[in-house]
């Protein structure tokens, strides 16, 4: 009796766990949805999100998770873009296997980085935006330089510091 209780327990905790997984997909959908929303209203292209803080530290402090907050991914290399029909996060070899768990059903794609062949944010932001739309405190110089350079003539990199304020609610203080 006590193992079939355990396997029955195991079982609630396998099938809740892919519960609170679904549920959780749905609120990363939701979140990049209500992004989109504002970038909308913004005239913004696209959104990139950076997974480090101001300090470029390794590990951020949770006020600086967002990517983490926006998908769900949890790796501590990682940067989101958003568009108005793709959501992608650029990460290297370390992640790839967590990446594919952590993001699926969240409409978040992989973009591998590192590897033969991978293309960069700013070369993949090229040909499908103008207006891009950062938090520049989480950006270094050179990156921010990076991304203007590929959007080219006429595009525009627009700062936005804690762009996700309205949209995170519950977001951390700045420790």
């Amino acid at each position: 009796y006590c193992v079939r209780r355990g396997f029955v327990y195991a079982e609630f905790l396998y099938l809740h766990k892919q519960v609170n997984l679904r549920a959780m997909e749905n609120i990363y959908r939701e979140r990049i949805e209500a992004l989109r929303a504002v970038m909308e209203r913004n005239g913004w292209d696209a959104v990139v999100v950076s997974g480090s803080d101001p300090h470029s530290s390794e590990y951020p402090a949770p006020r600086w998770q967002q990517v983490k907050f926006l998908s769900g991914f949890t790796g501590e290399a990682g940067d989101l873009v958003v568009t108005m029909d793709h959501a992608g996060l650029w990460t290297d070899s370390r992640y790839f296997i967590q990446a594919v768990t952590q993001l699926e059903g969240t409409g978040v794609e992989l973009h591998k980085t590192r590897v033969p062949g991978a293309v960069g944010i700013p070369q993949w932001l090229s040909d499908k935006a103008r207006t891009v739309a950062l938090d520049g405190l989480c950006w270094n110089v050179d990156a921010v330089k990076e991304i203007a350079d590929a959007l080219g003539e006429g595009g525009l990199v627009v700062d936005v510091p804690d762009m996700l304020e309205d949209l995170w609610t519950s977001r951390p203080q700045i420790p």
